[in-house]
């Protein structure tokens, strides 16, 4: 298994935050159930435990019926301002 920087296990914790705040905040049922109808692995994504595609996110979106745009936009919000994956 690859080991994560400090900065992806950050990035991956509110990634997988703000996915189970919108599902819980748009009422879109458990985890199992999405995961039972979408074969979705929400429950190590929400806990922060895998690096999530791009296409996955986007999949995700649709999912809880938001514009793709709005997920990452509230992913954004939840990072420090001067979020960096190079930054030293």
């Amino acid at each position: 298994m690859q080991h994560k920087d400090e900065k992806t296990k950050y990035f991956a914790k509110i990634v997988g935050e703000t996915i189970r705040e919108l599902r819980i905040n748009n009422c879109m049922g458990s985890i199992n159930e999405l995961n039972n109808k979408y074969g979705l692995s929400l429950s190590r994504i929400e806990n922060g435990l895998v690096d999530i595609k791009f296409v996955t996110l986007w999949k995700i979106a649709n999912v809880l019926e938001l514009p793709p745009a709005k997920v990452f936009e509230t992913i954004k919000k939840k990072l420090p301002e001067d979020f960096d994956f190079f930054a030293e």
